[in-house]
């Protein structure tokens, strides 16, 4: 999942998943998906459209650092990641 802005200052967030165990230095390719039509209060199902926005492409150098590239209809962004909290000692392997 991300949350983040557009350009115009509307809300971005994007959805996408992946099966599998990532490994150090692989690139997982992951394909997004932006949702419009949605409301809190008179939800209709029906008028939730699910629209492909683009990918995600991260790297994980180690249990605490990852790169990663969004890039899809709002343009490319690249992100420096680095864990912030977890469970001591970092359960990786």
């Amino acid at each position: 999942m991300f949350y983040g802005h557009r350009d115009d200052g509307g809300n971005l967030f994007l959805i996408g998943t992946r099966t599998g165990r990532p490994r150090y230095g692989e690139t997982l390719a992951i394909p997004l998906t932006a949702t419009r039509g949605g409301r809190f209060n008179g939800l209709d199902p029906a008028a939730i459209q699910r629209v492909g926005w683009g990918s995600l492409n991260v790297s994980f150098a180690s249990c605490d650092r990852a790169t990663a590239v969004l890039q899809g209809i709002d343009g490319a962004q690249n992100l420096a990641l680095e864990r912030l909290i977890g469970p001591e000692p970092p359960r990786c392997d």
